[in-house]
């Protein structure tokens, strides 16, 4: 993976390369996770499992839904992490 638009972030950047290369190498799927970051920690646990047809609908954006750039978005936060 690359991570381009990291560059002037090289500590950020070379967190997600770890992350992606960790993730790459599981066998699996994760059930259980905990990430920490700048914004704080981030918690994900799969409660239930099961198998079937997903109807279409359940793809379809939300009403009101808006593209945001998560990269600006992550620039801007480090921006400001890093004037404190």
């Amino acid at each position: 993976a690359s991570y381009s638009s990291l560059a002037a972030y090289p500590h950020a950047a070379k967190i997600m390369s770890n992350l992606m290369t960790a993730t790459a190498a599981l066998k699996g799927v994760p059930l259980k996770m905990h990430t920490s970051g700048f914004g704080g920690d981030t918690y994900t646990e799969v409660t239930s499992i099961s198998q079937g047809s997903i109807p279409a609908s359940m793809f379809a954006l939300p009403q009101g839904y808006k593209m945001q750039d998560q990269i600006a978005e992550m620039k801007k936060a480090m921006a400001e992490h890093e004037k404190h």
